[in-house]
């Protein structure tokens, strides 16, 4: 088996996930990083239920928690009226909450993991060009601590180099969407007043928006409009004006740490991968911070990846597994920056009668049950839906079935997540006999993790909505894959049709 050479351009939270992931998947990648020194600011903040129950299954989520404050709710006012308030303490998740950490120690601890699996960051290097030939990828980069440049073939090059990504510039390819007409402004402040810790707050006004996110470290990270096209330094006496405004009680600033203007792009790829060139996170896809789902959506990019690449280094379909991933992620993405242009169009309307309207609908909307959990799940992320996809037999948009997510529970008396720790694909089998076993094991062209579910395990059986023997197919991304009755193997062969070479 070839050793595949890849090389991650980017080590922010995507980068430093997918490096991760492929060590974590037997594929050494060479990780590089222009910057000399990591990040130092906060930056993106939220990590939502998806991307905490990963952490959970590669057994990081502890240090995440201990470093993090839990966002239990959000809430909207409008000239001192509540709007509403959004919790999200009915998700069925064991994370039912947004964990506020801070970008610079989200990184922190991812890279204290990847040294654990003996991988490292390439700081102060540079790339600076590159070409597909036959031979493969041929990269130039440059190293700035000696000023000199180095040439090197790769296998594969993933673009994990932010918004202005060269990786996707040098692709020609239509980073499609437009910029808000608007500067934005954001802010790390200390706050004194009535502000909930535990819940985002948001108050809106005749002038616009303002949204304010408690920090583990007791500051607030506050952020609005300036309503026009305004890029001057941003100052506490500027954000304490618009505070004023916006709050129907005294709210007061100071001891700012970070403060700065930026635009909102609201953008998608029309292309994930040219070749064996791939994007992820923000190279892929740009929004609003509406919503918090960046960072989520690019780590997740990177999950989704790493093992395809690891089916492909053992022989896999390269064609399917790099296609299923542009279908899956560039769906995703779309679905993440419609969402968030949406939240901040709702928010930042100026049109009195639209604003009479959003604050006579929307309160009575988001006590309609089916509203709530829609909202609340999609900003969680766990209602995530894989259905155009060749590596997704039969999919159907319920939780336990195929295209959805793996459910956690107790199997056993222990969590079901503890016994798929594996880089490898999990076969859940419901029932059955251990000649059943035997044969569906027979049917999988590679070795996979064999989890019986005796009927002991009512819980679990509820949870998957099994009522017959049945076995269900859990991709190491831990999203399911194919289901069906215990003899029948259709679906399973469908799958690994689609995955490897050798059926």
């Amino acid at each position: 088996m070839r050793q595949l050479k890849c090389l991650i351009v980017g080590a922010g939270p995507v980068g430093l996930t997918l490096a991760k992931e492929l060590h974590y998947f037997g594929i050494t990648p060479r990780l590089i990083e222009k910057s000399a020194e990591p990040a130092k600011e906060s930056r993106a903040l939220a990590l939502w239920s998806r991307t905490l129950e990963h952490l959970a299954l590669r057994g990081e989520i502890d240090e995440f928690l201990a470093q993090g404050l839990k966002m239990t709710a959000i809430e909207a006012y409008s000239n001192g009226i509540n709007l509403f308030k959004l919790d999200f303490g009915r998700l069925a998740t064991p994370y039912p909450f947004a964990l506020i950490v801070p970008q610079s120690q989200t990184e922190k601890i991812l890279t204290a993991h990847l040294k654990k699996w003996g991988g490292v960051i390439e700081r102060g290097v540079e790339l600076r060009a590159y070409e597909m030939t036959d031979r493969g990828i041929e990269v130039v980069l440059w190293h700035h601590d000696t000023q000199q440049e180095e040439k090197q073939c790769v296998d594969y090059l993933f673009g994990c180099d932010g918004a202005h990504s060269l990786v996707r510039h040098s692709l020609n390819l239509n980073f499609q969407g437009s910029q808000e007409e608007e500067t934005w402004i954001l802010a790390d402040v200390e706050v004194n007043g009535p502000l909930s810790r535990s819940t985002l707050s948001s108050f809106f006004s005749k002038k616009g928006a303002m949204a304010f996110i408690p920090l583990p470290d007791g500051q607030v990270r506050l952020f609005t409009s300036r309503g026009r096209i305004d890029d001057r330094p941003v100052s506490l006496e500027e954000f304490q004006t618009y505070v004023d405004e916006a709050c129907p009680f005294k709210l007061t600033l100071s001891n700012p740490t970070w403060m700065s203007p930026f635009k909102i792009n609201e953008r998608v790829s029309n292309h994930y991968h040219v070749g064996r060139v791939v994007l992820l996170g923000d190279a892929a896809h740009v929004h609003s911070p509406a919503g918090g789902q960046g960072m989520n959506t690019g780590m997740q990019d990177a999950i989704n990846l790493a093992w395809k690449v690891a089916e492909i280094e053992k022989g896999g379909r390269e064609d399917i597994l790099l296609s299923s991933y542009a279908l899956e992620r560039r769906h995703v993405g779309k679905e993440v920056v419609e969402r968030a242009a949406r939240m901040t169009h709702m928010i930042m309307m100026k049109n009195r009668l639209l604003i009479k309207l959003r604050n006579f609908v929307f309160p009575r909307l988001v006590k309609l049950p089916k509203i709530i959990k829609a909202l609340t799940e999609s900003m969680a992320e766990i209602s995530i839906f894989y259905k155009q996809s060749p590596l997704v037999i039969r999919p159907k948009d319920h939780p336990g079935y195929p295209g959805t997510r793996l459910l956690e529970g107790l199997l056993d008396g222990v969590s079901l997540y503890s016994r798929c720790i594996v880089p490898q694909h999990t076969l859940l089998v419901f029932g059955g006999r251990e000649t059943d076993h035997k044969v569906l094991l027979k049917n999988c062209p590679f070795p996979v993790n064999l989890v019986p579910v005796s009927s002991i395990n009512l819980g679990l059986y509820q949870c998957y909505r099994v009522r017959v023997p049945t076995w269900i197919l859990i991709r190491p991304d831990q999203y399911i894959a194919a289901r069906g009755g215990i003899s029948e193997m259709k679906s399973l062969k469908q799958y690994f049709r689609e995955v490897t070479l050798d059926l």
